[in-house]
């Protein structure tokens, strides 16, 4: 994204609590905090080589549960999605806005993006701050 100058990453997740092929022990249930805060830490952490950048994250993520079944297991086991959509400011790492583990909603984010020059406006994409 660095080199394509990226400024907004926008990312649709199904982010699960657990891994459908992890062992009893990983379905202990956590609070919607702890879980928010995992989620929100991972990001972080894959996204640590943008950070200081003038980009910023966007991200999706699905809320509820599925029982494991439907991926062919023979178990009454549910995996819960991690929901905690949000927006990150990645040139400080600052959470703008989320949704906790459960909350199924919608986030209303002023995100300022700076106009620059880059090969997509010379070459005649529109005038617009989302291609400058």
């Amino acid at each position: 994204h660095l080199n394509a100058g990226s400024r907004l990453i926008v990312f649709s997740s199904a982010w699960c609590r657990n891994h459908p092929d992890d062992t009893l022990e990983a379905f202990v249930e956590k609070s919607d905090e702890q879980v928010s805060k995992e989620t929100l830490d991972a990001w972080l952490r894959r996204l640590n080589p943008l950070l200081g950048h003038e980009v910023h994250f966007v991200c999706a993520d699905r809320v509820g549960e599925e029982a494991l079944s439907l991926l062919g297991k023979d178990t009454d086991l549910r995996t819960r999605f991690c929901g905690t959509s949000c927006v990150i400011s990645l040139k400080d790492g600052s959470v703008l806005k989320a949704l906790n583990a459960r909350d199924a909603g919608i986030l209303v984010v002023d995100i300022p993006i700076s106009r620059r020059r880059s090969g997509l406006q010379e070459s005649g994409a529109p005038d617009d701050p989302i291609f400058a």
